[in-house]
């Protein structure tokens, strides 16, 4: 029993339930005594959408010769000849944990550094545009090979790939 002008405090907590994106949540508290008017007091919680979180992408590139048979292993640099086709391994790792890499595009502009580049199967788009890699679940890489064909000759060709998501910044 409660003395006159007593006071008693309830502290609960609640958390909210999962598909609940967001609203306004009313929380009605109800006091009622034998020997007393029934009272009420009302809160109010606002829930938002969670903050999107952002991924990390990580972009390697290597490439061989593959007409010359003696530097078939993939390295960071090969020597190729006018004509010759050389093939390109980029891997693009989602180095977060816990988010996906959302809508990645990988660009690759070859064509005008002097090779050219052959189709990539599997993907939508193209390098020079933008090929559709799609999601990248968190801790997972993609492996992408293409090939392109030598049109120079004496020339040292240094280009980079990149990749970029909706929710990463440019790798």
């Amino acid at each position: 029993a409660l003395a006159t002008g007593d006071t008693v405090s309830v502290i609960y907590s609640a958390t909210v339930g999962n598909g609940v994106t967001s609203g306004n949540f009313v929380n009605t508290a109800v006091a009622t005594a034998d020997n007393a008017p029934t009272r009420q007091a009302q809160a109010t919680v606002n829930v938002s959408a969670p903050l999107p979180q952002n991924a990390t992408l990580q972009v390697t590139k290597e490439v061989r010769n593959v007409t010359d048979s003696n530097n078939g292993q993939f390295a960071e640099q090969t020597n190729a000849r006018r004509g010759e086709t050389v093939q390109y391994r980029v891997r693009v790792t989602n180095t977060s944990t816990t988010t996906a890499a959302q809508n990645v595009t990988l660009r690759d502009q070859m064509n005008a550094a002097g090779i050219t580049l052959g189709t990539v199967t599997g993907y939508s788009g193209d390098l020079s545009s933008g090929l559709q890699l799609g999601t990248i679940l968190g801790g997972t890489t993609v492996t992408i090979l293409y090939t392109g064909t030598v049109n120079v000759d004496n020339t040292t060709i240094t280009n980079t790939a990149t990749a970029q998501g909706t929710n990463t910044n440019q790798a």
